[in-house]
């Protein structure tokens, strides 16, 4: 045990490993855990308000032949 101190001891800094700690959430909503902060980060795809308004393009016939030429190819 005595040799391994030794070593540790006689090691340069830079030939150490590296510690890292982790660093606190800044501003995080009252009540949240910050452990759970990054799940909450993204609450999902963004939605147009217009959704609704998009038309499809042809009838469901020519889109399933558009789709069955294109995945021939």
């Amino acid at each position: 045990m005595e040799k391994i101190k030794n070593i540790i001891e006689n090691t340069d800094k830079k030939d150490q490993e590296k510690q890292f700690t982790t660093q606190p959430v800044e501003n995080q909503p009252q009540g949240m855990d910050p452990k759970m902060a990054a799940h909450q980060a993204n609450p999902g795809p963004a939605i147009p308000k217009d959704f609704g308004n998009i038309k499809e393009e042809g009838t469901k016939e020519e889109r399933r032949a558009k789709a069955a030429s294109m995945n021939q190819k």
